[in-house]
């Protein structure tokens, strides 16, 4: 007799939507420390970093499962085993309140030497979207975030640790550790997470991308303590911003309209936008259905209408 799915309705109390948390930074800013200490139980690891063995003192860390590389050993393997999380809940996302990605830099390190995509220095100061293999990266992209938002669905809290990497100015190396980025680039792998934070060091945090009221993008914090101020947000104490509580983007276009809406503003509100306007936008944000190029329209068409927020004085002037 097939599973019934009444029997799987659940009450209202019981389901809502884990955060999506990405953390990235340099050696020994505590990344990994932070997921270990204060991510739910039951916890899965996929442990890339192979540093698990560091966290196993359960006087001071709760214990947790591990995936290391033996079993998710190359990025299609994790594409894999984030499929079954998700198609087999009674192991997977029933099972589990945390997942941990440590490190997603590994994966897709070893995906670019697949597709033979440059990673010299001279490839990160020019546009590399025209190389061969882009295509086959940027599909790999979009179905580890279709994944990693529909584990999140499950009521899952998804913790990825990523490694900062050194960002050029011309031929200049940029030598501020505040000037780095992530390795997952700014486009492709960004915009299914709710949070993502840049560790400077164990204490001082940079806030890249907020959901939460409690952090603002740009925002630095130089007295993080993860137990303190990221702990709420992973055990689901503390709310997303309003109007933000079901905001799940399919693409990164959905999140920039979401993104630019916001920081124009409602005129009722003291922004700019009108009250009609903005409920246009605002539906066409949340509609997933929408396609990415289709979104895209609708962003020139509010930056022509009301300005770009983000364009330099002369770029608006001209």
């Amino acid at each position: 007799m097939p599973t019934s799915y009444l029997s799987r309705a659940q009450e209202s109390h019981s389901f809502q939507t884990g955060a999506k948390v990405m953390v990235f930074g340099g050696s020994l800013s505590g990344k990994s420390h932070d997921g270990y200490e204060n991510l739910p139980r039951p916890l899965l690891v996929v442990d890339a970093d192979t540093s698990a063995d560091a966290f196993t003192d359960e006087a001071r860390f709760d214990a947790f499962r591990r995936l290391g590389l033996q079993h998710v050993p190359t990025a299609d393997a994790l594409l894999e085993f984030l499929e079954e999380f998700v198609s087999a809940p009674e192991e997977g996302s029933a099972k589990y309140r945390g997942l941990m990605i440590d490190s997603l830099t590994f994966y897709l390190d070893q995906k670019k030497r697949e597709l033979k995509i440059d990673m010299s220095r001279e490839a990160q100061q020019a546009a590399r979207d025209h190389q061969p293999g882009q295509a086959d990266y940027a599909r790999y992209a979009r179905r580890f975030n279709e994944l990693i938002r529909r584990v999140s669905d499950h009521g899952v809290v998804v913790y990825v640790v990523d490694e900062a990497r050194t960002v050029f100015e011309g031929k200049n190396i940029v030598t501020t550790d505040e000037r780095k980025r992530s390795s997952m680039g700014e486009s492709k792998f960004t915009h299914p997470f709710d949070i993502i934070l840049q560790k400077v060091s164990r204490e001082r945090v940079i806030v890249h991308k907020s959901r939460y009221g409690k952090w603002q993008k740009g925002q630095k914090i130089e007295t993080y303590r993860a137990a303190r101020d990221l702990k709420p947000i992973l055990d689901g104490r503390e709310k997303k911003r309003r109007g933000l509580e079901d905001f799940d983007p399919a693409t990164k276009a959905h999140d920039e309209l979401m993104d630019l809406i916001r920081t124009l503003g409602s005129k009722s509100r003291g922004g700019v936008i009108e009250r009609e306007d903005m409920e246009r936008f605002f539906g066409a944000a949340q509609n997933n259905a929408l396609s990415a190029s289709d979104v895209r329209e609708i962003i020139n068409e509010i930056k022509r209408k009301f300005g770009d927020p983000t364009a330099s004085p002369t770029s608006q002037v001209a």
